[in-house]
């Protein structure tokens, strides 16, 4: 049914958009894209499915996840942003994924590992519209997570140092911003995200692989450039657009279309509107 499909679609887009956000937070603040981000997701996903499959609880397993997540968040910020001299950095979280991929095939292996959800029967029904426990939970935790991240930026004094450190980071130092303190703090908050992520992928897709945040930070920096390089609202936006659009194609075009449909429209915005649907900035082209 249609209208089950856009709320399956939304479900999955929430996900792509929460990524999508953690990419722009750093990308916007401090000029550097971690390409390692959907790594760190997929530690969130499999720390989560271990303590799960071991009898944790569900919180037990997202504080477990945001931790791990966060410190290899601040991993990446050391090895990857502080240490790299030159325009490095973004070959170095390359690397780091890399890394992180195979540590995670070593302790888990490569097989698809069942990840245990929520197992209440609980479900509301709207209409045609029926909401499991799973669904209710990883809409109310987006929608959350997108108001928190939203005040946070707007209305904190850590989100005005972040803008003013993104507009002008000279600007930003010579008006007191410690720099170094907001960038740890960004890579802190962006692996939160993906820390909640990881746990939301697994309970999307139901099982957990050592490649599971591969896809998803492809398809999340495709809604952060669709969305608009630097806007945090416009990635959200865009992620959950590109979650419709997937489960739409998959259900009248068929599976093998998932992929093919995707991809192309960061094709089509990279001719037609290269600073994407929210983008503040011009694009020269060559």
């Amino acid at each position: 049914m249609f209208s089950q499909q856009i709320v399956n679609g939304i479900l999955l887009g929430s996900m792509y958009a929460l990524l999508a956000i953690s990419y722009t937070l750093v990308l916007g603040v401090l000029n550097m894209l971690n390409l390692a981000q959907g790594e760190i997701l997929t530690a969130g996903a499999l720390v989560a499915c271990a303590i799960l499959s071991a009898g944790g609880s569900m919180p037990a397993a997202l504080f477990a996840s945001v931790l791990v997540c966060i410190a290899l968040s601040l991993l990446v910020e050391f090895f990857c942003l502080r240490l790299p001299r030159g325009d490095t950095q973004v070959v170095t979280t390359i690397a780091m994924g890399m890394i992180l991929q195979n540590v995670y095939t070593g302790l888990w292996g490569s097989e698809s590992i069942k990840f245990r959800g929520l197992s209440s029967g609980f479900a509301i029904r709207i209409s045609t519209l029926e909401f499991n426990a799973t669904q209710i939970l990883l809409l109310a935790i987006t929608a959350a997570l997108m108001i928190a991240l939203s005040l946070l930026i707007d209305r904190s004094r850590f989100g005005r140092e972040m803008r003013a450190l993104s507009d002008n980071r000279t600007a930003a130092r010579v008006s007191g911003v410690n720099i170094g303190r907001v960038t740890v703090l960004t890579f802190a908050l962006s692996g939160l995200i993906a820390g909640i992520s990881g746990v939301m992928a697994g309970m999307v897709f139901t099982s957990v692989t050592a490649f599971t945040g591969g896809t998803i930070g492809d398809k999340a920096m495709v809604a952060m450039v669709i969305g608009g390089t630097g806007s945090a609202f416009g990635a959200g936006i865009a992620g959950i657009i590109l979650g419709i659009v997937e489960i739409l194609s998959v259900g009248y075009l068929g599976a093998e279309y998932r992929e093919i449909v995707v991809f192309p429209l960061l094709i089509l915005f990279l001719w037609l509107r290269p600073s994407g649907i929210f983008g503040k900035g011009r694009v020269e082209r060559a």
